[in-house]
Order: structure tokens, then sequence, then C-alpha cells
């Protein structure tokens, strides 16, 4: 079968995407963030707002897919959805000369955490936002929120998207 098993869905019934993700990742041993960025996986998501999903996830993007706990895959899911619907809110993305179908500039780029921000703070626990590349793309990401080691999966820390509010 050459379509995709999953479609990024930004409707509210998507608990079938949550079951989906975990079936598919099960004994495959590509790196997440490469899965998520397969269109023969996943449809939808970008290098930019894969970084930004793993991150709020608290994933590693290096870890295999088939190490990923059901609450990890669940986490991603919840994120994606949070992520894109807000990255639509703000007319996506600009981070060159990116205009959409109205030449208009995006401004989701001010809400990003993670990506383009190396050797920066990282908003969440103050440890500095590492680069490597991956895939032939750039990954960010924050050892200590998503584990240092390749294929580390933070499985135990529950979901705290940066935009809810602290309770």
């Amino acid at each position: 079968n050459s379509s995709p098993l999953i479609y990024c869905d930004l409707k509210p019934g998507f608990r079938l995407m949550k079951a989906y993700l975990a079936a598919y990742c099960r004994d495959r041993q590509t790196p997440i963030k490469n899965l998520l960025m397969d269109n023969r996986a996943v449809v939808g998501i970008g290098n930019i707002y894969a970084n930004e999903t793993l991150f709020a996830a608290r994933v590693s993007p290096f870890a295999p897919a088939g190490d990923l706990s059901r609450a990890a895959c669940q986490r991603i899911v919840v994120a994606a959805r949070q992520i894109l619907h807000k990255a639509i809110a703000a007319g996506g993305t600009t981070i060159a000369d990116f205009t959409n179908a109205a030449g208009e500039f995006g401004y989701f780029q001010v809400q990003l955490r993670v990506y383009g921000r190396a050797n920066q703070p990282c908003l969440r626990c103050g440890g500095l936002i590492e680069r490597r590349m991956q895939g032939g793309r750039p990954t960010f990401f924050c050892p200590a929120c998503q584990g240092r080691e390749m294929g580390t999966d933070l499985k135990s820390v529950p979901i705290s998207l940066p935009w809810q509010k602290k309770r």
C-alpha cells in the first residue's frame, strides 16, 4: 500500500491516529523524527514542526520509533495537532522569504521553542539547545528535556506543552 498511513488530521476525532502511530512505530528502527517527516508514514509534518512536536512531547528525535511507548506516541500526536493548529492560526512559519498564497508572511516563528535556537537556553529547563544533522536536515533538541543519548525516550515524563498554563 503506497498511501500514507497517517494524515495529520486536525479534526477533533483523532483517536485512531494515536493508535495508528503506535502500531506503525512497532518494530521500526527509524528515528522518530525521520518517521514523522516521511510522507509514506505521516503526511503534514515538515522539519520545523517535527522538531517542535518532539520537543513538546519530550521525545528524543533520535529515538528509534519502535522503542517508543504507546504513551510517547500519544504525546507526539497531541503535540503535533496542537502545534499545527497554532501554526495555522499564526499564518505558518516564515524562516527566510516564504509567503502564503496571499503574499503574506507567517508569524509562528516567534513561537518556536526549539527550532533555530542552537546554543541558546532551553525555554523549559535552561539547558542549551543542540543542533545536529539528521537525514540531511537540521535537528534542534534539548538534551536535558529530550534525552542526550540517541534512542533515549523519556517515557515516564508527562507532556507539558509550552503554551499550557501552569497549575
